[in-house]
């Protein structure tokens, strides 16, 4: 199995005109999305879908970390799923989302398990 070569790239405003520097040659993506914070859920949507417009992602598979779900008023990945509209966005690629509370570990290996065991060359 080969290794993994993992980028956190943050999401601060002043380092997302840089995250294109890391889409060449990307296998998989992971975008965290934090559930328990709707105020800024708009601003992910708008995130998320500049960069699955990207050409150098075009086809990746890509999972969506709905994280913080151990807290009070987290929205469930269902909701996040229409608030996001990840069916529109995702369109001709394989995604998931996958429920998480990073600070418990709960839901980080399921979901980079699915990312990693799948052969997208032919199945995508």
């Amino acid at each position: 199995v080969p290794g993994l070569t993992v980028w956190d790239v943050g999401g601060q405003r002043k380092m997302r005109p840089h995250w294109k520097h890391h889409f060449l040659d990307t296998a998989g993506l992971v975008f965290v999305v934090d559930s328990a914070d709707g105020r800024r859920l708009d601003e992910a949507r708008k995130e998320l879908h500049r960069i699955l417009r990207n050409h150098s992602l075009k086809g990746v598979p890509f999972v969506i970390l709905a994280n913080k779900q151990d807290l009070p008023g987290a929205q469930s990945p269902e909701t996040l799923c229409q608030e996001l509209d990840l069916r529109r966005a995702c369109e001709g690629r394989a995604w998931f989302i996958q429920p998480c509370s990073a600070t418990m570990g709960v839901g980080l290996e399921e979901a980079l398990t699915w990312l990693t065991t799948r052969n997208w060359t032919t199945s995508g």
